[in-house]
């Protein structure tokens, strides 16, 4: 098994593209190792850009957070990160509970423990 960080790449807008970065622990069929939710984010995190966190949940649901009384199309969507089988290349698709789906393609996959100390 592997903690690794999956960058995807946005393909279908042109104009704002933004990736989506997903922290998740695979295993050796390079499907994720647990039924546990996994932590990600949509957008770019630095300078005036813009950044969604979300959750990634076992029944394929994605929670974007957001206020309790808001209408659960404004908080969550669908992709089914828990049954794919992550590889350079491969695509996925965000479908939204009101309209509309989005679709990434695999761009890297890097294994966390290779990283170096961060020096702040």
């Amino acid at each position: 098994m592997k903690h690794v960080r999956i960058t995807l790449e946005q393909r279908d807008d042109d104009e704002y593209p933004a990736p989506l970065v997903i922290d998740l622990v695979l295993g050796e069929d390079r499907k994720p190792a647990h039924q546990i939710p996994f932590g990600g984010w949509w957008g770019t995190p630095h300078g005036t850009n813009w950044i969604r966190p979300l959750v990634f949940q076992p029944n394929g649901k994605v929670n974007w957070g957001g206020d309790p009384e808001e209408d659960d199309y404004e908080k969550f969507s669908r992709m089914p990160v828990h049954e794919t089988e992550f590889i350079v290349g491969a695509k996925l698709y965000l479908q939204h509970l009101d309209e509309g789906t989005n679709v990434f393609i695999v761009k890297r996959i890097i294994d966390l423990a290779d990283l170096k100390d961060v020096i702040w």
